[in-house]
């Protein structure tokens, strides 16, 4: 990419199941830490799945034609397949998972209202959901045909729409503000909720994991705008909250 990421990433690496058509996304601020992010990938989907990585099909790309790639392909038994040069039809999957991806980041980059250095939080995003939608290549989602059950839908939200985060910890207490309004910028990895990014209560901005956020939809904040703090009185009646009693946020 042209314009680096908010955390300094210029790079992004597509790894595809070809059966299930399943992708993970990482972005990279160097082309070596590519084989730290595949090392990553095989013993994720080997311990959470029980699933091996049986063959990598590669472009060129001299990342994955160094000595401790290969060394790592021999030690895991992986077979690799090179696409011939000027060919990228033969690596087609991921070709077209690409353009995809970045098509999908461009409309969200355009209905949303935040910078362009934004591109990896939407990217990852991106990702996310269209592992969780129909696919004309494969009979069923990507999701379930991953993990064998079906994906939850109903906690998708606008990217870069705003949401109130409530706060019931203020230094005020019941004196103070309720909620923080924060613009939500992607899925976690590792939690249930939202990534959300706002003001920090002593200055600068921050992101935060929260699954206590009221959204309003329709509203696509620029950074400047987020940069307060509201009453109870100031929320809309028609907003609903996020979770009710009971409910999980994904399938798993």
């Amino acid at each position: 990419m042209n314009v680096k990421a908010r955390h300094g990433a210029i790079y992004f690496i597509t790894l595809t199941d070809d059966y299930s058509r399943y992708g993970y996304v990482y972005i990279l601020s160097h082309r070596y830490e590519a084989l730290d992010v595949f090392k990553h990938f095989v013993a994720e989907v080997g311990t959470q799945l029980e699933r091996r990585v049986k063959i990598l099909r590669t472009d060129r790309g001299r990342e994955y034609l160094s000595d401790m790639f290969k060394e790592f392909y021999e030690e895991k038994g992986i077979q690799t397949q090179l696409t011939i040069p000027h060919t990228p039809q033969q690596s087609g999957v991921t070709e077209r998972r690409s353009r995809t991806l970045l098509n999908i980041v461009r409309s969200m980059m355009a209905h949303a209202n935040l910078p362009i250095s934004f591109w990896g939080d939407a990217l990852l995003t991106a990702a996310y959901i269209l592992n969780r939608v129909p696919s004309k290549s494969v009979p069923d989602t990507p999701y379930e045909l991953w993990f064998g059950k079906k994906p939850c839908l109903y906690h998708l939200r606008p990217w870069g729409s705003t949401g109130y985060v409530h706060n019931p910890t203020h230094k005020h207490r019941k004196l103070g503000p309720i909620a923080s309004k924060m613009v939500f910028i992607r899925y976690p990895a590792q939690s249930k909720g939202y990534v959300m990014y706002g003001e920090h209560p002593n200055g600068g901005m921050i992101e935060i994991d929260s699954r206590n956020v009221d959204f309003l939809k329709i509203e696509f904040p620029t950074i400047g705008e987020v940069k307060k703090d509201v009453k109870l009185s100031e929320l809309q009646q028609n907003i609903q909250p996020l979770f009710s009693e009971g409910e999980n946020l994904n399938s798993n």
